[in-house]
């Protein structure tokens, strides 16, 4: 696991080096694919799939918990939350319904 997320982030800053270097025209859909920064790629999808397994895990600790399962299986709903945030982006979509400004106007803003 640690040497995929090696792998996955690695990769993605060497297409941003490679992009801001030597190759800035040739490495655009390199860039799209692995770069940290974007959504709808490789390091998204990984992240989501981390996220993902953390809330199996989480389900099957409350499954064979004796006490507090009620504890674990909120954190295994979160964490499966999360998992569909980060790969449909839920969040980004709130700025359609509450216009957000200040510190928070970059962090949810569309464009």
């Amino acid at each position: 696991l640690i040497i995929a997320l090696v792998l996955v982030c690695s990769s993605g800053l060497a297409a941003e080096l490679l992009h801001h270097g030597p190759f800035p025209d040739a490495s655009e859909d390199i860039v799209g694919l692995l770069s940290l920064s974007y959504e709808g790629n490789l390091p998204t999808w990984t992240s989501s799939a981390l996220l993902l397994s953390c809330a199996v895990v989480l389900a099957l600790i409350a499954q064979g918990a004796s006490s507090y399962r009620r504890r674990w299986i909120l954190l295994s709903l979160l964490f499966g939350y999360l998992s569909i945030d980060e790969a449909v982006g839920l969040h980004e979509q709130l700025n359609r319904l509450v216009d957000l400004g200040g510190p928070f106007y970059f962090g949810w803003n569309l464009e």
